[in-house]
């Protein structure tokens, strides 16, 4: 859709009650909000379209059902609106305003363009392709730099899911953008669980102690989350029942990757524990992926075995000592020469192979001659 997805706005919980006012187009709300259109909605509440009188933009409105607020938790939940509101970031959908205007308790919201992460996901699965591995790492890496913006404000997400998260242009290219919607359930760290002992999320993506111990939700429930994601936009289905590392699956995904998804679904404090902790191990576990080889070994260069160099040509060292032969070889090559003899090969002329067995030989001859005596 070009302006809201609804599916981003839906979040598992409860049963879908209607909330406390139905707003028609053209009404007014909180004094200031001009409805258009109801866009959707969810366990949540109702989202509306409108446009604020006061700034001359669109916003989205979303209502929360009242059956979710009681008295205790209806401060509460202002106060983790006002939280959200401090969550300045381009992966983060803004949240403009909350209040609680006639007992309803509201959010208002920029309108985000673009579609959800889900619907992208089925387009790839209908069409049999793969989405590649550095348009997902681009597409996780967003997700996980909008929640660390909330983390930072003591706001943990619990529902992060591919229907919470709208993109726009290619992961990884100049258009791309990518928001993470609905922190409406997020609950403040420093302000203790939502309402009551219920859990609050979506089953397939909710982290093990969502379910058994809420008021001890942290960060790192979130990163569970992203890492069910991250598996599902590989695999094309989340990490349920026999675990498959996509690494056996798909060849252009680093065997170190299976270790830094499984580690996302371990328990509670064998988690990553924040977002830094898990954006450190993936750029660990995609270190050396991309880029040539690395250059090879320097070798010794062979010898030189061309016309004009002699394949048994050896260190200017040596010369020295065939020069001292030399010498000593010409006043017997000079005689022969004179009587008439053919002259033999001599000994400076031969190979350092053969120098150096003459030159073993002399010495062991000199021994016995010494030893002799």
């Amino acid at each position: 859709m070009s302006e809201f997805d609804l599916d981003g706005i839906r979040t598992t919980v409860g049963t879908t009650q209607a909330p406390s006012q139905t707003l028609g187009a053209g009404e007014r709300f909180a004094g200031r909000y001009v409805i258009d259109k109801e866009l959707g909605g969810g366990g949540m509440g109702v989202v509306y379209l409108a446009r604020d009188e006061l700034t001359g933009e669109d916003v989205a409105i979303k209502l929360i059902h009242p059956n979710l607020v009681d008295t205790t938790a209806r401060q509460r939940m202002i106060e983790e609106g006002v939280l959200a509101r401090k969550v300045s970031h381009p992966n983060v959908v803004r949240v403009h305003d909350v209040g609680d205007h006639d007992g309803q308790i509201y959010l208002v919201m920029e309108v985000v363009a673009g579609r959800s992460l889900r619907a992208v996901m089925a387009e790839r699965m209908m069409a049999g392709t793969d989405a590649p591995l550095d348009e997902v790492v681009a597409t996780i890496r967003a997700i996980l730099a909008g929640l660390a913006a909330a983390h930072a404000q003591n706001l943990v997400h619990r529902d992060v899911k591919p229907e919470n998260v709208m993109l726009s242009g290619t992961p990884g290219a100049p258009d791309f953008r990518l928001k993470v919607l609905d922190f409406g359930i997020a609950r403040g760290l420093k302000t203790g669980a939502m309402t009551g002992s219920r859990p609050v999320g979506t089953p397939l993506y909710m982290a093990p102690e969502q379910k058994t111990a809420p008021g001890a939700v942290g960060p790192s429930a979130d990163i569970y989350s992203v890492g069910r994601i991250f598996y599902e936009m590989l695999m094309d289905v989340p990490p349920e029942g026999t675990w498959s590392p996509p690494s056996e699956q798909r060849p252009d995904t680093p065997r170190a990757l299976d270790e830094v998804l499984r580690k996302t679904q371990a328990a509670p404090r064998q988690r990553y524990q924040s977002v830094a902790e898990f954006s450190a191990a993936l750029d660990v576990a995609l270190a050396g992926r991309a880029g040539p080889p690395p250059p090879p070994l320097p070798t010794a260069p062979e010898p030189a075995t061309g016309s004009g160099a002699k394949p048994d040509a050896k260190p200017a060292g040596n010369e020295e000592w065939r020069g001292v032969l030399r010498k000593i070889e010409e006043p017997g090559q000079a005689l022969r020469k004179r009587l008439g003899m053919k002259e033999t090969q001599r000994l400076s002329e031969q190979s350092t192979g053969k120098l150096v067995m003459w030159g073993v030989a002399i010495v062991v001859l000199a021994v016995i001659v010494a030893t002799s005596l």
